[in-house]
């Protein structure tokens, strides 16, 4: 992580009453055996940062079935109504360890909404939500 993205997760991070149960890094190997860390914030630490900074959230199902689930997320400051954001979150099988597909995208949605409307996804921050890989 830059200097720069350090410096800002860290005024969010004091902004918005962060604690170490609402972020953490963890580094993952790769196949070829490097390994890369990432600094995640938990689903705690995004509804921190959504109640701190007014931020709503409307969500609309894109698709749906027994075995997936698309969900996109609409995410604005509320004093702020035309500057939105929107992300997917999707859940399956294949990325997901539970069999409750919608609530899962929901989570997956709302984390990356909020990331991106807060400026931390550019920096590489993810949710906790986001992968099977992210859990602490």
């Amino acid at each position: 992580m830059t200097k720069e993205a350090r410096e800002f997760l860290a005024k969010i991070y004091k902004d918005n009453n962060l604690t170490p149960d609402d972020v953490f890094t963890k580094t993952m190997k790769s196949k070829d055996g490097s390994s890369k860390t990432f600094t995640i914030v938990t689903r705690q630490g995004i509804d921190k940062v959504m109640k701190n900074l007014n931020i709503n959230i409307s969500y609309t199902v894109e698709a749906a079935a027994i075995d997936f689930c698309i969900v996109k997320a609409r995410a604005w400051y509320r004093d702020i109504p035309d500057d939105v954001i929107e992300s997917l979150g999707s859940s399956c099988p294949e990325n997901s360890r539970v069999t409750y597909y919608a609530e899962m995208a929901e989570k997956r949605a709302k984390a990356r909404s909020v990331l991106t409307l807060v400026g931390l996804y550019q920096y590489g921050v993810f949710g906790e939500d986001e992968a099977k890989d992210f859990e602490r």
